[in-house]
């Protein structure tokens, strides 16, 4: 509800052939994001063209992750209510999460998926906890880490946080809104009390709207002794000059190809 991301895929060539990103001033409401989204389809002439597949991704607070063992498909609003204040007119999906045996419960939004399928005939449409964790679990393995370990996604106006234990186990994913670097920080060190983890040991990762440069780098810097901005790689070719900055803030988008 803060932005939109575009990513344009030419798995013939492995080519990134449009990235992009528009951000709002305000949380939009489910409408204007739409408004927002069917203009851009209407003045870019590179969404005109086929797809093999689209991939729409919410980035929301509208989800759980639930163990596998305490998963029922008839209480997907149950699971939710803990948290998310629901709808009798919502929707309520679920995705696997193999790398945890657990299931991501979410909302996705109706009405953007049934414009979206008017558009392009078929869609697949994920929660971002599904991408973020995964890729969490797959960095953490080829850093090798005896100590615990937290990713940060970081937004326009919201952050997702994924905490991984030495054995490489997902601790807690969570979603917050912030306003200010006072909010990024209170949130991280409260999920670091609460879990008691130590912060002159444990290692923090940050990928998206970020740098070092970055008033939040700096605040969470100043507080945890391990802190990185991870270096958006991948294995694609550019169609066009992408520089670094934008290649790191699309990570989620740049990692959600299957």
């Amino acid at each position: 509800m803060s932005g939109l991301s575009f990513c344009i895929l030419n798995k013939t060539s492995n080519t990134i052939e449009v990235l992009y990103s528009i951000y709002f001033e305000e949380k939009f409401n489910t409408n204007k994001v739409l408004q927002e989204l069917l203009s851009q389809f209407e003045t870019k002439k590179e969404f005109s063209e086929p797809f093999e597949n689209v991939n729409i991704i919410y980035q929301n607070e509208l989800c759980a992750i639930v163990p596998n063992e305490l998963f029922k498909e008839e209480d997907l609003e149950n699971y939710l209510r803990f948290n998310v204040k629901v709808l009798n007119t919502d929707f309520i999906n679920f995705d696997s999460l193999e790398e945890v045996n657990a299931k991501t419960v979410f909302i996705p939004y109706l009405k953007i998926n049934n414009k979206l399928l008017d558009e392009f005939n078929s869609i697949n449409y994920y929660h971002s906890s599904n991408i973020l964790i995964d890729k969490a679990i797959k960095l953490n393995k080829e850093k090798i880490l005896s100590t615990e370990a937290i990713y940060i996604n970081i937004n326009q106006f919201n952050f997702e946080v994924v905490v991984l234990n030495s054995n490489n186990e997902l601790l807690l994913y969570n979603f917050f809104e912030y306003f200010s670097k006072e909010d990024f920080i209170y949130y991280i060190l409260f999920i670091t009390e609460q879990l008691g983890l130590d912060n002159e040991s444990i290692k923090v990762f940050l990928s998206g709207k970020i740098s070092e440069e970055n008033s939040l780098f700096k605040i969470a810097y100043k507080y945890l002794r391990f802190v990185e901005v991870i270096k958006n790689r991948n294995n694609y070719e550019h169609y066009f000059f992408i520089e670094d900055q934008l290649l790191n803030e699309s990570f989620l988008i740049l990692n959600s190809f299957k």
